[in-house]
């Protein structure tokens, strides 16, 4: 990316309030090749400028997790993408190294293992232009301090535009942009800025300094070092569903008809042994040596159910933990599957541009693959309602402008 990134007098508001402006005529320039930093209070418009990847990890291995970054990119490059994000250390030092299983949303790795490896993930397709919002947010002084250090050397060279609340972590930007309501308020370096007298920024600055004196305690009992340590021991939510809903019923099948069909089953025999003795021991040996045969049948038996159950649960567990991670993950999969969304969309453009004469017939749910497309038909229940240029329908705000809304807020 060589060009630079201009915000030129953008106001955007929600369809589901259209009177409240969350961006009021935003004008800012992010040069290439700089960082570029917005800040403000919580609120101000900056969240609202970019839509961000949330740094989300699967439950397989830290390898394939760099590997959604870029799904053809060789063991070299993940490692180097890992080094930049300086996650190759710790890496080595676990178990099975990038084969080390994660567990669901990164829960065997600590908060700033997880921004290193989610860092990687980014970094492995050598992206032009990186986009961060609160990179270092929920990390102890320790972890926050190796993950801004990483995100650094990662920004160098590349066009940046980072969101942040902490300002202590965009002192090294080349612009700041300071938001309020929507719009901007004073930009500049961090030089020129605390330079100000009474600026926002220079007053954010020294409160957050202040905040950060009176909660100064020790990091080995911090509340997010034992909160990172107590959800390692834990299981993931689906096995948690699934045990939930398995263990009530099997404690309710022991606790009722069954627990008495074994006291009086006890009490039966231990009386039968009794009255046999007197009556004819020898009898009663012979009887004795079916019912140990029937014993130890039932008892093969049960350990065949026990492992059988074992798979059974295995199984189930593994169904709940992939359908919770579906749904939690769904937007993290529909931004990761982004780039195939364009590289199909520049094979159609490629081939119609190849033969003018070529006639094409699209059908499709994505409406950003068809908005070049020299005529639209919209339909309903079988119905033409609208017809014509992306450009056209926009401007009739009907059916196609009413989709187009909700596929962007969604």
């Amino acid at each position: 990316m060589n060009g630079d990134i201009q915000f030129d007098n953008i106001n955007f508001a929600y369809p589901a309030r259209p009177d409240v402006l969350v961006l009021r005529n935003l004008t800012l320039t992010a040069r290439a090749g700089e960082i570029t930093a917005l800040v403000g209070l919580s609120g101000s418009g900056g969240y609202f400028a970019k839509k961000i990847q949330i740094a989300i990890l699967f439950a397989t291995s830290i390898y394939e997790n760099i590997r959604f970054g870029k799904e053809n990119a060789t063991r070299i490059e993940i490692e180097e993408a890992a080094r930049q994000a300086d996650a190759h250390d710790f890496i080595m030092q676990l178990p099975n190294k990038y084969d080390t299983i994660v567990g669901e949303n990164g829960v065997q790795l600590s908060g700033g293992e997880k921004q290193r490896v989610a860092l990687a993930r980014a970094l492995v397709k050598q992206p032009a232009l990186l986009l961060l919002d609160e990179a270092t947010s929920a990390l102890d002084n320790t972890s926050e301090k190796i993950v801004q250090e990483a995100l650094d050397r990662a920004c160098k060279g590349r066009t940046t535009i980072v969101i942040a609340h902490h300002l202590g972590t965009i002192q090294n930007a080349h612009r700041i942009y300071v938001l309020d309501n929507g719009c901007v308020i004073e930009q500049g370096t961090h030089e020129t800025l605390m330079s100000k007298q009474g600026s926002r920024y220079r007053e954010m600055m020294k409160a957050q300094q202040k905040i950060k004196i009176e909660n100064d305690i020790d990091e080995t009992t911090s509340l997010t070092q034992i909160e990172e340590d107590d959800q390692k021991q834990i299981c993931t939510s689906g096995a948690i569903c699934n045990r939930l809903s398995s263990d009530a019923l099997a404690i309710q099948q022991m606790a009722g008809s069954r627990l008495g069909i074994v006291c009086e089953s006890i009490a039966t025999f231990g009386i039968g042994i009794v009255l046999g003795v007197l009556v004819s021991w020898q009898l009663t040996l012979i009887a004795l040596f079916y019912i140990v045969s029937l014993f130890v049948i039932a008892f093969m038996q049960i350990r065949w159910q026990a492992r059988l159950n074992k798979r059974s649960n295995c199984i189930l567990e593994l169904a709940s933990s992939l359908a919770v991670e579906i749904i939690h993950n769904m937007r993290t999969v529909k931004q990761l599957a982004s780039e195939a969304e364009f590289i199909v969309q520049e094979a159609l453009e490629r081939a119609q541009t190849d033969d003018p004469t070529r006639t094409s017939l699209i059908i499709t749910h994505r409406l950003s693959t068809i908005r070049s497309c020299d005529w639209i038909c919209v339909l309903d229940k079988g119905y033409l309602v609208e017809s014509g240029t992306h450009a056209d329908l926009m401007e009739r705000r009907g059916a196609y402008y009413r989709m187009i809304v909700r596929s962007n807020t969604s």
